[in-house]
């Protein structure tokens, strides 16, 4: 691990508070920037996917302590959208703008659709399933299921969230460049450096 992952942590949980106290009050088309995904990816598209996944893990948990989300849900959603586009970096082209925009914008839809995934099979476990509902006796499979389908549609695929990750997909494609920026400067100043003897 290089000495500029470990100045990368606290600039993620910092990109995470801003973007939960200040970017709702200045959307872009609609929607607050997630600056701490698009951070988190640039990383992993320079530093590669252990330097990716570590800091997607720590990051995605500091999110989930600032969230209401449960803890685990944005660590796990980021750490597998990271793997994804790091993985997938290695058989496309180098480019310098188009190849880590396309994928920033990859991850992000990658990263919305497992988070919907994970909320939605366990939050009903979270709020106490059946029992909590007042269901656990109702023996009408199609009345159980209906109940239980109406909590889980809340974290569907409607038209409102697809848009909503559509444009999350666009905005952080184009902020991707001054992070990837920023990123490869740090890695250059605080990346691992040979010692000769």
């Amino acid at each position: 691990m290089s000495a500029g992952l470990y100045l990368a942590i606290p600039l993620v949980a910092l990109l995470a508070i801003i973007q939960a106290t200040v970017l709702p009050a200045f959307p872009v088309l609609g929607v607050a920037p997630g600056l701490w995904l698009v951070m988190v990816v640039a990383w992993g598209l320079l530093r590669g996917m252990r330097e990716g996944l570590f800091l997607a893990f720590v990051g995605g948990i500091f999110v989930d302590l600032i969230s209401a989300a449960p803890l685990g849900v944005t660590s796990l959603s980021l750490m597998l959208s990271v793997a994804l586009v790091t993985f997938l970096q290695r058989y496309l082209p180098k480019g310098p703008v188009l190849i880590p925009a396309l994928l920033t914008a990859l991850a992000t839809i990658v990263f919305w659709l497992i988070y919907l995934l994970l909320l939605r099979l366990i939050m009903p476990v979270i709020i106490g399933g059946q029992a909590f509902l007042g269901i656990a006796d109702l023996r009408a499979g199609g009345a159980r299921n209906s109940v239980l389908n109406d909590i889980g549609r809340g974290y569907g695929l409607s038209a409102p969230v697809v848009r909503f990750i559509l444009q999350s997909a666009i905005i952080h494609a184009l902020l991707v460049m001054p992070f990837y920026w920023a990123v490869n400067r740090l890695g250059q100043a605080y990346g691992r450096r040979r010692v000769e003897i």
